[in-house]
């Protein structure tokens, strides 16, 4: 006699995928992975400011041709200072801090003086790659005597460091060592040219 057919021996039909179906999936898809990199960058912290400003040393300057006056002037393409790990860091307050650490270089003054310094801040960004991250500061420094120019350069100051939360305490201290760093080699050229 016939056996019946055992219900583990049903022949496998293949299920069909409606093309429209996968269409609606991969938009599915581009369409969270907008909104998840929107949302990656929609944090937004200050980048420098006044209230966490540490003092630079200055260099030591004994006569008044080794004073100057100093002048700071934004030619930068970019205002804000650049993205952290998906959070952006706004430069709102960037020129007030960058004239108050400029007024700190060794024989800066006030008062009218023969000599004038100038910096012409190029570039100020940070940026991060896996855990560390990186601030940079570039200015032209331009030192003129009564309207002669003495000499032209182009400094760098970096800061690298570890990233722990893109905070903005990490952001003012990345900032402040880049300046730092910055401040000794202009304290450097500005000594050699009182000496000279």
């Amino acid at each position: 006699g016939t056996h019946p057919r055992q219900a583990g021996n049903r022949p496998h039909r293949r299920r069909q995928v409606d093309p429209s179906s996968r269409a609606r999936s991969a938009a599915l898809c581009v369409a969270i992975s907008l909104t998840l990199a929107i949302c990656g960058c929609a944090s937004r912290v200050r980048g420098v400011g006044l209230s966490q400003d540490r003092p630079i040393a200055k260099a030591a300057t004994s006569s008044a041709s080794c004073m100057h006056q100093t002048q700071v002037v934004d030619r930068r393409s970019h205002k804000d200072l650049g993205l952290l790990a998906g959070t952006a860091v706004d430069g709102d307050e960037f020129m007030t801090w960058m004239e108050g650490k400029a007024a700190s270089l060794g024989g800066s003054t006030t008062r009218p003086a023969q000599q004038t310094l100038k910096l012409e801040v190029l570039r100020s960004n940070i940026q991060g790659a896996a855990t560390m991250k990186l601030a940079t500061l570039v200015v032209r420094a331009s030192l003129e005597s009564e309207g002669t120019l003495r000499w032209s350069h182009v400094y760098r100051g970096q800061d690298a460091s570890m990233n722990w939360s893109s905070g903005e305490q990490e952001v003012q201290a990345a900032f402040d060592g880049a300046y730092a760093d910055l401040a000794r080699q202009l304290d450097t050229a500005l000594a050699a040219s009182c000496q000279g």
